[in-house]
């Protein structure tokens, strides 16, 4: 006797994906007990619907055809419906006629043989058998739709599929009479039968809602689809129907658009989407569905057990809070198993990171194998920012090809994200908040990796003023811990290391151990040699003086304190400069002698952004204002560096930042309240600037060069080895 579950209809929930929504689907006992209670409810077995009864059957696979009509043949013997059988292409139209010959012989049954393009998998030559029947002046009142289904997937579910779906639609006499029974109710326009077993994984809506959606509100205007409307279809798409409850696919545009060739895919087209809305057809032209399940027992259920359950679901309806309470669950179910798992997979990279680290130190000679380098970097876009490249990337990457060290970047850094490093690097602005930071400190002292800070902005002491203070408060703030909990830190500049000591200490706080590294350019990127350009232009006498200002769109401020001598400057000496302007700024005055350089999109990432702008040389000389503040003395020098690769000399605001380079005759300085004087004067003698750009340019690639900073990171990594 047939089991009946106590609760009506018991639902369950397929979570979805990214591109999908989750789906209320009826478990498969469900799915059971509503098939017999269906068979409970229908007219007795001497009722049979009308006929004739149309057989279509869609013949894509010759070699399948033969399975389907000796089916037909055994349990319809002598009331063989009209069949009509859809094929594409002409060798396949003869491969099937003769699978029909072989199974019924020379004086074979009538047959009509309806040829349709291969698209839309089955339910393309559906809509075309659709259209012919119901334009008949007396359409036949029910049409079984099969087809050679072969699902060619790696799991090997084709075969059982397809004989699950005939065992259940007619794989017996009595399962035909059953399948018939339902049919004689007027009421019943759809019947197909319970899911497959082995397509659980796959039976909701996948990527295909949105879609479905969008045919909702064309074929069903005034009606729309809901998440929490329950999912019920026959996947695989073989069925019983009135072609009356399937009338409103006729408005479906018959065209490439909605049925591309095969490969069709498994998601997201138009036959998915509308397998998947059978059922809702069925109901929005007035009929109901019943499911038909494989030949139950037919031993009476206890009164009790049938009353519990309900005659008919509509897709239609919605339910609420049953979706929302099997979301939660499940929502929770995830939450639980993705936490276990993630401390299982913590502890396995911890004991092979310990491994690993055990079997580095009993080799010989483990000192000089490479120091496997983890960095965590400060991102921007899909790139990480400039001073990444030229603080760690580009001189790390320089130790890698002195098999010195190997690099690998974490973006978040895990457990197994860190497995295997031999020390931990983390720059400023990486980590998002304090939180970050504390974690961070904690996967180090679990994996006993040393921890090591690279620091080159002083964001402890970012001015109001400055373009990017309140995004940067959060990332000051995980700074300080970053800090606080390092092992060692790295600074780009004697004043910023101790800008940053006093800070800490003010907080009670000491650095443990700090070094300065500064900054360098790489010639794999800087020299136009390697990049293929030709030498630098030398620019006419008696041109207008091409002055360049770069940098970040963050020196809004400073380029404030020289606008007026700029503006005096245009006064006194009409068209004496032109001032390109390339970032640097976020609302860049409108003025004739300020011409803007944006950087396309495709260059903004540095690697990209630095070949690029060496093909933008025709200048006479680079600026550097800085307002005084101790954000702006804590700053490095790169951009006198910058502009040295490019061939130019700088002139440079007075003050910590620059006055290294000033005293050694690498740039020109000036007070900030001289800025007009300064370019005036290069305006009427260019030399002294061009002097100081070659030797600058000689002190670059001497003592400058990645190769160098990479020798001082070096040394730092050692002492953590």
């Amino acid at each position: 006797m047939v089991q009946l579950p106590r609760k009506p209809l018991p639902f369950s929930i397929d979570p979805g994906k990214r591109d999908s929504c989750a789906s209320l689907i009826l478990t498969s006992s469900a799915e059971r007990a509503l098939a017999l209670r269906h068979l409970l409810d229908a007219p007795g077995p001497s009722a049979t619907p009308g006929h004739p009864v149309v057989v279509h059957i869609h013949a894509y696979y010759p070699e399948l055809l033969a399975e389907l009509l000796r089916v037909l043949e055994q349990y319809l013997p002598g009331t063989l419906p009209s069949l009509l059988i859809t094929v594409s292409g002409d060798e396949r139209l003869k491969a099937c006629q003769q699978v029909f010959t072989d199974v019924f012989g020379a004086e074979g049954p009538p047959c009509q043989w309806l040829p349709v393009e291969n698209r839309g998998r089955n339910l393309m030559p559906l809509l075309q058998v659709l259209h012919q029947l119901l334009e008949q002046s007396q359409p036949a009142p029910w049409l079984l739709h099969l087809h050679t289904k072969q699902t060619l997937d790696p799991e090997g579910i084709g075969n059982g599929w397809r004989h699950d779906l005939l065992q259940k639609l007619l794989g017996s006499e009595q399962q035909i009479r059953l399948a018939l029974q339902l049919l004689a109710d007027p009421a019943v326009g759809l019947v197909f039968p319970t899911r497959y077993s082995g397509i659980e994984r796959h039976y909701h809506w996948g990527g295909n809602f949105a879609l479905a959606s969008e045919l909702v509100q064309k074929l069903f205007p005034g009606r729309s689809l809901q998440a929490d409307q329950p999912l019920v279809f026959p996947a695989g798409l073989m069925f019983w129907c009135r072609p009356e409850a399937l009338r409103s696919w006729l408005a479906l545009p018959r065209d490439q658009a909605h049925f591309p060739p095969e490969p069709l895919g498994t998601n997201s087209t138009v036959p998915h989407a509308l397998e998947r809305l059978i059922g809702h057809t069925a109901e929005a032209a007035g009929f109901s569905w019943r499911l038909l399940d494989r030949e139950p027992d037919r031993q009476p259920a206890a009164p009790e057990a049938l009353a519990a359950l309900e005659p008919q679901l509509s897709l239609w309806e919605r339910h609420s809070d049953t979706y929302a309470e099997l979301l939660s669950q499940e929502l929770r179910q995830q939450q639980n198993q993705l936490q276990t798992e993630a401390q299982q997979s913590r502890a396995l990279a911890l004991r092979l990171h310990q491994a690993q680290r055990q079997l580095r130190r009993q080799s010989l000679p483990w000192q000089h194998s490479p120091l496997t380098v983890a960095l965590v970097l400060q991102r921007a876009g899909k790139g990480y920012i400039s001073s990444a490249h030229l603080r760690l990337l580009e001189p790390l990457a320089w130790l890698e090809q002195q098999n010195r060290c190997r690099v690998q970047i974490v973006d978040s850094p895990t457990i197994q994200q860190l497995c295997g490093a031999d020390v931990v690097i983390a720059q400023r602005g990486a980590l998002a908040d304090a939180a970050a930071a504390d974690q961070l400190h904690s996967l180090c002292r679990q994996l006993g990796v040393p921890l090591i800070a690279d620091i080159d902005d002083a964001l402890c002491c970012l001015p109001a003023a400055h373009g990017e203070q309140q995004r940067y408060q959060t990332l000051a703030a995980a700074t300080d811990r970053l800090l606080a909990h390092c092992d060692h830190a790295i600074f780009s500049t004697a004043v910023l290391a101790s800008t940053y000591r006093q800070h800490l200490a003010a907080a009670g706080l000491a650095l443990r151990r700090s070094s300065v590294v500064a900054n360098g350019l790489s010639p794999r990127l800087w020299c136009t040699d390697q990049q293929g350009l030709p030498p630098r232009r030398l620019l006419r006498a008696g041109l207008p003086l091409q002055i360049l200002y770069m940098g970040s769109t963050t020196h809004d401020d400073d380029f404030a304190m020289l606008l007026p001598q700029l503006d005096a400057l245009e006064a006194e000496q009409p068209g004496c400069f032109q001032l390109h302007v390339i970032g640097a700024l976020q609302a860049p005055p409108e003025r004739a002698w300020l011409k803007l350089r944006p950087v396309p999109l495709q260059a903004r990432r540095y690697p990209k952004f630095v070949p690029w702008l060496l093909q933008r040389r025709a200048f006479h000389v680079g600026i550097a204002p800085l307002r005084a503040n101790p954000f702006n003395a804590a700053k490095s020098d790169v951009k006198v560096l910058d502009y040295a690769a490019l061939g130019l000399g700088s002139l440079c605001s007075m003050g910590p930042a620059y006055d290294h380079l000033i005293r050694r005759g690498l740039a020109l300085g000036t007070a900030n309240d001289r800025w007009q004087q300064a370019l005036g004067q290069l305006v009427r003698d260019p030399g002294p600037i061009q002097r100081c750009g070659r030797r600058a340019g000689r002190h670059l690639w001497r003592q400058r060069s990645c190769a160098r900073v990479a020798g001082e990171l070096w040394r730092v990594l050692q002492v953590h080895r």
